[in-house]
């Protein structure tokens, strides 16, 4: 029934029920209406993935966006809070206190130590190509200490604008044991798909093959040819 105001058929009495059991089609679905005394929500969802708690707590939210919407500047959504201040000061505090130590080694030293173990051991197959685990331990530390001399360290991004070979598993360790991140990208690309991840990525050094850098007219970011530089 739908409609504004009490619906009226003669004596008889109406009264709009809940119904509690309503079948849901979607994970959360949410109604509006809109009468004399205002914008009114309707929230259906399914009990399965949602608790009533949860529920209230997006309700929460949801009003705390809507009220915002008609009093704070208009056309500045980035000004809106989500969540309350008590909720805000809650997940700060969450990230404080002691820094608990992970025993869990990071990709380059268990690869050192696998290397160790297991040294004359095949790592790498493509095609007719292999290399061993010392070979590759040793290709890897080679482009790490040039990627430090040429000034990578954290948080600075490499590119990796190679195909599917053993020089790409080389980039990519040699990035991480570097200390820094591999960016790839595929040669398949258009070169104004490339040019446009180089640009966004602010990479700091690029590793490629040398007939791929003859491609890349259009960049200015710094090109290392593994089939010319001194890592084979």
């Amino acid at each position: 029934i739908s409609g504004k105001g009490p619906l009226a058929l003669g004596d008889i009495k109406v009264e709009m029920l809940e119904d509690e059991q309503a079948a849901v089609k979607c994970d959360l679905d949410i109604s509006a209406g809109l009468d004399e005394q205002g914008l009114h929500l309707s929230w259906l969802y399914d009990s399965a993935l949602f608790d009533r708690a949860h529920i209230a707590k997006l309700q929460a939210h949801f009003e705390r966006l809507l009220r915002q919407a008609v009093t704070l500047t208009p056309g500045r959504p980035d000004t809106f809070r989500l969540l309350s201040q008590a909720e805000q000061s809650a997940l700060l505090a969450a990230g404080e206190g002691q820094q608990a130590a992970s025993d869990v080694a990071l990709l380059p030293t268990q690869f050192s130590a696998q290397a160790r173990r297991h040294g004359s051991r095949i790592a790498l197959q493509w095609q007719d190509q292999t290399l061993s685990y010392d070979a590759l331990e040793q290709r890897a530390n080679q482009l790490a200490r040039l990627l430090r001399e040429r000034g990578v360290g954290a948080e600075q991004r490499v590119g990796i604008y190679l195909p599917r070979s053993i020089d790409m598993v080389v980039a990519m360790l040699g990035v991480l044991k570097a200390g820094g991140a591999y960016v790839p990208i595929d040669p398949a690309y258009p070169q104004q798909r490339v040019a446009h991840i180089l640009a966004d990525t602010e990479m700091a050094q690029l590793l490629t093959h040398s007939d791929l850098a003859a491609q890349l007219t259009t960049t200015s970011v710094t090109c290392i040819a593994l089939d010319e530089a001194k890592t084979q």
